[in-house]
């Protein structure tokens, strides 16, 4: 099984990250590079997520069958299902 967050959480995902860079967990986000899911930083840490159709593509590479599942608007959740 593996999660991912949704692209509602968007703002708020930014936000935790912000939070951590002020706290110097991870770098300065490098805003030019961040957008469409993926939070990068100056100092080369990256953060992605997937959505479902990422999910179905890599559970059609492994020849598994996904069933995902979004929660709270927040999380998609995926469980590869082996035939």
């Amino acid at each position: 099984m593996v999660s991912s967050y949704t692209s509602q959480l968007w703002e708020h995902r930014l936000e935790w990250f912000e939070i951590q860079s002020a706290h110097h967990m991870i770098g300065e986000i490098d805003y030019q590079a961040t957008g469409n899911g993926m939070i990068v930083c100056k100092d080369g840490f990256r953060a992605t997520t997937a959505d479902r159709t990422m999910f179905e593509k890599i559970a059609a590479s492994l020849k598994v069958t996904p069933h995902i599942t979004e929660v709270d608007g927040s999380s998609l959740f995926c469980e590869f299902v082996c035939p």
